[in-house]
């Protein structure tokens, strides 16, 4: 979904609170506003794929951190993804089951080795490569 626009986004922040599964992989214009707008407005969002989603950065993951039962998430190939971030998402999202990381180039070894320990102590898939 390449083409799938920052305003759409936001559109479905505001008219969709019910929202629980959400795939905008490859959205080229989606960014941390967008998904701010989102977090906001979809508290039950339950799964959501941002792989590809190259304007996501450490902001998205704190906003996110809002949606308490978030329990899948895909960060693939995003670089602008750092230790602080993933941080601030395992303070929200203690449900977390499954996570992908593949490509998230801007985590130190530190982050991987809390992962499961520290951050998502429920997490039963990691994806790292």
């Amino acid at each position: 979904c390449e083409a799938f626009s920052a305003s759409a986004l936001s559109h479905i922040g505001k008219v969709c609170a019910q929202l629980q599964i959400l795939d905008i992989c490859g959205s080229k214009y989606v960014d941390d506003e967008c998904i701010e707008k989102l977090a906001r407005g979809c508290p039950r969002l339950e799964r959501l794929n941002l792989q590809w989603c190259v304007l996501v950065t450490d902001r998205s993951l704190v906003a996110l951190a809002s949606c308490r039962k978030l329990t899948s998430l895909s960060l693939h190939g995003n670089k602008n993804v750092t230790d602080s971030g993933m941080e601030a998402l395992s303070k929200g999202c203690r449900e977390m089951l499954v996570l992908d990381i593949n490509g998230c180039i801007g985590m130190q070894n530190r982050t991987f080795e809390h992962i499961r320990s520290q951050y998502f102590p429920k997490l039963v898939e990691l994806v790292v490569l």
